[in-house]
């Protein structure tokens, strides 16, 4: 949280003190503590993360309905640019997307995962009564184990029909749930084909 300035050492303090309380054994801290101080100071050091006056952090949206179906969850950060302007981001590790429609086999399930994450963060907010007045609500991806700072950063603003679709979804595994009705997912590929063959199935009913 940025309330005045970044400073790093707090930071890298701040950091260790976090890892400490994990417990964890002395080969694991020291190779976590080595790869997390390297990344702090890449990513502020650097001044690859920017981190605006107030911004706040994992702020828990919950008890949320869409027609019968109950959610909630947890955004990383929230930043309010503007007046009426909500900015939703989510700290990603590991290899960085370069955009969430690829036809790439290898990285249509990530981003699938990716996308239906922060689409589901904007109809959180979007039906919360803490954001739901805004009229802009969008997302980023921050890939904060990005080599490349061009990469570091994915926006993303799911359409309305995309949103539509997202709640459609939602209601139907909502009432699955709720009557413990589970589908056999065995019938279908596993890959994206087969991810978008079963969420349509979900939605027409045959399963």
């Amino acid at each position: 949280v940025n309330t005045a300035k970044i400073d790093l050492g707090t930071i890298l303090d701040r950091f260790e003190a976090a890892l400490s309380d994990e417990h964890l054994p002395p080969l694991d801290y020291e190779q976590y503590r080595a790869k997390g101080e390297g990344l702090l100071n890449r990513l502020f050091g650097e001044n690859r993360l920017e981190l605006k006056k107030g911004g706040l952090t994992e702020q828990k949206l919950s008890d949320i309905l869409l027609g019968e179906a109950r959610i909630g969850g947890k955004l990383d950060r929230v930043d309010l640019p503007t007046k009426g302007e909500v900015l939703i981001s989510d700290y990603k590790t590991g290899s960085p997307l370069t955009s969430l429609e690829t036809r790439d086999q290898t990285k249509a399930a990530k981003a699938w995962r990716n996308r239906l994450q922060m689409a589901f963060y904007c109809l959180l907010a979007a039906n919360s009564n803490r954001y739901g007045k805004s009229p802009s609500i969008t997302c980023q991806l921050i890939y904060v184990e990005s080599e490349k700072s061009a990469q570091m950063v994915l926006a993303f603003k799911p359409t309305p029909e995309e949103l539509q679709r997202l709640t459609a979804i939602i209601q139907v595994v909502w009432r699955k749930i709720m009557a413990l009705d589970f589908p056999d997912t065995s019938i279908y590929d596993a890959n994206i084909n087969g991810i978008h063959a079963f969420e349509q199935d979900l939605i027409d009913g045959k399963i």
